[in-house]
């Protein structure tokens, strides 16, 4: 066995599971983890890596900082220096301008308010019931201790991809993880999977290629095993196309996801 597995936040609060009340449910996300609790059972791996999106209840991009905004509301600079939007506390106005400042200076996104999720300590910031039994299995088996790396906990920027910030801080947690690239470039195969494709997936392995581009080349993109945020189907498409023509490799876990089969 010459792969290792990484898991990016396959946690309750993204999973569509129906008994239960998701913060912020990805269609299709509770079949893709069941989908790679069976693949790792039947495939195993050499090691395993999992990213938790680990956040508390009050964040820059979390309702309760704001005046009356509402989840799914995007904020631009301008719109703080209009007036329109407001932080709660007011004294918390220069540093809310620096931060869209810097952020839209880089050009990749204006600040999202999203429902409060996977917030430490709660049923949303566990791992999928299934996942877990299975990496569970996978130790025991192994006698191996999968590695596990939170993001998400300074309040005062966003952090989709495991490897940095969106916004970088004197907090090391918002800066390059390190630890996380040197284990990439360590693997000799690396299975990718977890949610959402659309996000946290795709910054985190589009970051990791933007660090080493030999990385490329080992990733292996679970494209069953992973689901867009809603209306956000475009950038789970511009993802797969940008990695494989980074040259990744772009597989199924279950033979029946892929198109090939269901046009047969």
């Amino acid at each position: 066995m010459t792969h290792s597995l990484l898991l990016i936040d396959p946690q309750n609060d993204f999973c569509d599971i129906s008994n239960q009340a998701p913060a912020l449910a990805v269609g299709g996300a509770h079949a893709d983890m069941q989908r790679l609790s069976q693949w790792l059972r039947e495939h195993g791996a050499e090691d395993i890596l999992v990213t938790l999106d680990s956040h508390h209840r009050v964040g820059i991009e979390r309702p309760g900082f704001w005046k009356n905004v509402q989840p799914f509301t995007q904020i631009a600079l301008v719109d703080v220096l209009d007036g329109k939007y407001q932080p709660k506390n007011p004294e918390d106005l220069p540093k809310v301008v620096q931060y869209l400042t810097s952020l839209e200076e880089q050009g990749r996104f204006k600040l999202m308010v999203w429902p409060v999720h996977c917030e430490i300590g709660t049923w949303g910031h566990n791992i999928h019931s299934d996942v877990q039994r299975a990496i569970a299995q996978w130790e025991e088996d192994n006698v191996q201790v999968s590695k596990k790396v939170f993001k998400g906990m300074n309040p005062w920027t966003e952090h989709y991809s495991a490897l940095r910030a969106e916004v970088v801080t004197e907090d090391e947690h918002t800066q390059t993880n390190m630890e996380l690239l040197r284990w990439a470039q360590a693997q000799e195969k690396i299975y990718v999977a977890g949610e959402a494709s659309s996000h946290c997936v795709r910054y985190t392995v589009e970051m990791l290629i933007e660090e080493d581009p030999g990385l490329a080349s080992k990733l292996v993109i679970l494209v069953d095993c992973m689901s867009p945020v809603g209306g956000f189907e475009a950038s789970q498409q511009a993802f797969f196309d940008n990695v494989q023509k980074l040259g990744a490799r772009l597989e199924y876990a279950a033979p029946t996801s892929s198109p090939e089969y269901n046009m047969s």
